[in-house]
């Protein structure tokens, strides 16, 4: 499929702007990041009606098939755990590509690429050269949790689509059904996520289904003595053996969670306390590791706390290299202008642009409760912030850094209005009991437009 660099398109290049560009840009063939920050309203300006064109495309690929949703889900998966969340995943085999569709983990497996180009094909007809192919991946997961019951997240948007892919990063660095625990972690551990994300990006084993031939050796040769699995439940294990020989039906599908299939919730982890697990790798959560096991009995007596967990564990996946590098000769192939960040290889710069480039910023992190109430506020006055969300950034803490030396503050949330250093939630709040922030904000609305004489004319008489 056709992808496009998620950023918004524009037909020409002011000239100055073109300048502040280069002046940025390295006189070499280097690759360079722009931006490098993730917001959920990153769309909003550009193509309001993107996350509305995926919803409604992925409401009606699952009401038509069920199984789509953790086909769609899956998919994001296997995209995040090769190169970062880049879209990857759908680049087909060319020239100097080898597709990761051809990757033993996607090979006869992998599925809802049709969805992801009708989504794609809707959007570039909404707006064109918008929206990348990685953001749609993001929200159709998002998307596809929801609509079979699950829990829902902020997903930050503004991702680039990759220029290439690695199907050996694919082979190996995808977890497997019959990874040992340890191996499942260490892949884990490299994405920068803890056991706690292991076992609950795990629950998404409440939807979809598996083949036969990903877990064979549990019905047969678990252990290489030509026995079952002696941790799964036998009579369980006699029913799945009626469709899963010891040869042929590979590709036969079995339903992960048996007891509510096609519903997102946390029977996942009740049929693992049953021992009628399908997978080896969900299996070893509850027999190989203290830790893990107590999550597994955690989540399967509290709903609530296993869909909290997995929506703060499908954010961290955000933070897997987000923001793909590409050629400045690309992006300005592309005529790609971020307005309000420009190519700068100062943390600093970035921190001073965003606080100077907009009416209000908001530093902030995902899940502070603090930085939710300071955004209740804004969201309140009808006012739309720019949030950088120092959490996922692979900068923040420099960020951070910089705030300390401009506020004489280390924590979040930082709130900017039109250049002016408010602080943190009580004190936005203070602000707007106190009327200061209104007239912050009404200042600078005043900087266009007219005004008739009868509205001054007493200052200029009496």
């Amino acid at each position: 499929m056709s992808k496009e660099p998620g950023t918004t398109m524009v037909n020409s290049i002011n000239f100055l702007l073109l300048l502040s560009l280069l002046a940025f840009a390295p006189f070499c063939h280097c690759k360079k990041k722009i931006g490098g920050y993730l917001y959920p309203q990153f769309y909003d300006g550009s193509c309001p009606r993107a996350l509305e064109i995926v919803k409604s495309v992925v409401a009606k690929a699952v009401a038509k098939e069920p199984r789509m949703a953790a086909s769609l889900l899956r998919l994001h998966f296997h995209d995040c755990f090769v190169k970062g969340c880049d879209a990857s995943v759908l680049l087909d085999s060319s020239g100097t590509i080898i597709s990761e569709k051809r990757s033993n983990p996607n090979r006869n497996s992998a599925r809802g690429f049709e969805v992801i180009d009708e989504i794609k094909s809707a959007i570039e007809k909404e707006c064109p050269h918008t929206v990348s192919c990685a953001d749609i991946l993001a929200l159709a997961a998002r998307d596809s949790t929801v609509l079979t019951g699950g829990p829902s997240w902020e997903v930050p948007l503004g991702r680039r689509d990759s220029l290439g892919a690695s199907i050996s990063g694919s082979n190996n660095n995808i977890p497997a059904p019959n990874n040992t625990f340890q191996t499942i972690l260490t892949k884990f551990k490299l994405k920068g996520l803890d056991i706690v994300d292991l076992v609950a990006l795990s629950g998404s084993h409440t939807i979809g289904d598996s083949r036969c031939t990903s877990f064979r050796q549990r019905l047969y040769n678990q252990t290489g003595n030509g026995k079952a699995d002696f941790t799964l439940d036998q009579k369980f294990a006699a029913q799945l053996r009626t469709r899963c020989p010891r040869s042929g039906g590979d590709q036969n599908l079995f339903v992960l969670d048996f007891v509510t299939p096609i519903k997102f919730d946390n029977y996942y982890y009740k049929n693992l306390l049953a021992n009628k697990g399908l997978l080896s790798s969900d299996e070893v959560l509850l027999t190989k590791n203290q830790v893990s096991a107590d999550l597994v009995k955690k989540y399967a007596e509290r709903n609530d706390l296993f869909f909290e967990q997995f929506a703060k564990s499908m954010m961290m996946r955000f933070r897997w290299n987000a923001v793909v590098t590409v050629t400045f000769a690309v992006l300005l192939l592309f005529g790609v202008v971020p307005l309000q960040v420009q190519a700068s290889n100062s943390v600093s710069a970035f921190v001073q642009n965003a606080i100077y480039s907009n009416k209000i910023t908001v530093f902030s992190k995902s899940y502070c409760p603090y930085c939710l109430r300071a955004k209740r506020v804004l969201a309140e006055l009808n006012e739309q912030p720019f949030v950088v969300e120092l959490d996922l950034r692979d900068d923040g803490y420099q960020i951070q850094n910089v705030l300390l030396d401009l506020t004489g503050r280390r924590t979040v949330p930082q709130v900017f209005v039109n250049g002016k250093h408010i602080g943190g939630s009580d004190d936005i709040r203070a602000a707007v009991q106190s009327g200061e922030l209104q007239k912050l904000l009404s200042a600078r609305s005043h900087t266009i437009g007219d005004s008739r004489c009868t509205s001054f004319r007493q200052r200029l008489y009496n």
